[in-house]
């Protein structure tokens, strides 16, 4: 699903680079606290300890929440589905199925595929619409397809490496993809005749050359549900995740600069953003952050460590040290961002980063971490922070990753 529609690709720089979300009060939700209002708040006068018994109780009340999301069938029907696709991929419009997330790039909505467990391979046949059958566990599952393409063409390159076992060597290729943005979409999953999930998709596509002036995509899978809007003429993404009527997760994100460019040049640099990521009814994640910068900074910062020209006595140690440490003065520099309580109305840290270093057979590895910034100055590794003392939150966590193995 990589790229998909570009604007969102675009705007998820934001969303993707911190989490953002939404209230929990038995309603609809309402709209999350903004950057600038987070900013007039004080720092928090409970100590790092009390902070984080907060913090355990808040994290398993979500967890509590979300930990059914495996259990739905529409779940069950999208991993079968899937699954099935590893084995064998049907061609679909000239395209190959490769993965269940693909379905959203489809272009052609025409053929019957039925799963035959005797060849382990998709049967086609003629139909007015795009639809799978499958088994799931004892029972048959269904996805049909239909929509409306845009017409548009888009391509983009992909780097992948790997390891091959069976030859003993590195995969190291770029890969090209090409396929044709729908305009609309929508999948309809059934187990046994009954519908348990669904995904819909719309953009308002000009050319595969600009981002599209509004794209939304939402995923439905029993009470859960997940969804996304851009709107070009704002650089605005909203997502939410909700369980029935309580939103469980909710985030904005704003991008300044020119989007059209972005997508057309990945190395464009010149724009900044603010976000808010809301986690239930307390926990935000928020921030300013000066992409703009950022960037400019961290490529200046790359080709004085690393030169284009590498020299035999090179100091590599030297250079990913020099790295690490700059690439966190840089974050620091750029990224103004909180840990916030909106019940209580206070920050309760604020996010940096720094260089880490690990020595493995006599080599030092460098890195960089985020810390949390206490108001008593006190600073802590997040992973440490929220690993040592969450025993709970974190069994919970790996019950609930574990139910999708």
């Amino acid at each position: 699903m990589k790229r998909l529609f570009l604007g969102l690709a675009v705007s998820l720089v934001i969303g993707l680079t911190f989490v953002s979300c939404g209230k929990d009060n038995g309603s609809t939700g309402s709209e999350t606290v903004s950057p600038s209002e987070i900013e007039k708040y004080p720092y928090s006068s409970l100590s790092p300890e009390q902070q984080k018994d907060k913090l355990s109780s808040e994290a398993n009340t979500f967890l509590s929440q979300i930990q059914d999301l495996s259990k739905e069938k529409g779940f069950e029907v999208f991993n079968a589905f899937n699954n099935l696709l590893n084995i064998d991929e049907p061609v679909v419009g000239g395209s190959s199925l490769s993965s269940a997330g693909d379905i959203i790039k489809m272009n052609s909505f025409y053929g019957k595929f039925t799963w035959q467990a005797s060849s382990q391979t998709w049967k086609e046949e003629a139909a007015n619409q795009l639809e799978f059958n499958f088994p799931v566990g004892s029972s048959t599952g269904k996805i049909v397809i239909t929509g409306v393409s845009s017409g548009k063409n888009y391509t983009y390159e992909e780097y992948y490496e790997d390891y091959d076992y069976l030859t003993g060597q590195w995969i190291d290729e770029t890969v090209t993809t090409t396929f044709e943005l729908p305009k609309q979409l929508s999948a309809i999953m059934s187990l046994g005749g009954s519908e348990v999930g669904n995904i819909q998709v719309n953009a308002d596509i000009v050319d595969t050359q600009s981002a599209p002036k509004s794209a939304t995509v939402s995923f439905g899978f029993g009470s859960y549900k997940y969804s996304q809007n851009f709107e070009k003429s704002t650089g605005k993404v909203t997502a939410s995740l909700s369980k029935g009527n309580n939103i469980l997760i909710n985030s904005v994100a704003v991008l300044n600069g020119n989007i059209d460019n972005l997508i057309n040049d990945p190395e464009y640099d010149s724009f900044s953003g603010n976000f808010t990521l809301q986690i239930m009814d307390n926990l935000v994640f928020a921030g300013n952050v000066d992409f703009a910068n950022y960037n400019k900074e961290m490529n200046n910062l790359e080709a004085s460590c690393y030169p284009s020209s590498i020299p035999s006595n090179f100091d590599w140690n030297k250079a990913d040290e020099n790295y690490a440490k700059g690439s966190a003065t840089i974050f620091n520099k750029y990224f103004d961002v909180y840990l916030v309580s909106t019940k209580d109305k206070t920050k309760i840290a604020k996010l940096t980063q720094k260089a880490v270093s690990d020595v493995y057979y006599g080599y030092t590895y460098w890195d960089v971490t985020d810390v949390l910034n206490f108001n008593d100055s006190t600073t802590v590794e997040a992973n440490v922070y929220f690993s040592e003392g969450f025993d709970l939150v974190m069994n919970n966590f790996n019950k609930f990753i574990q139910s999708f193995q």
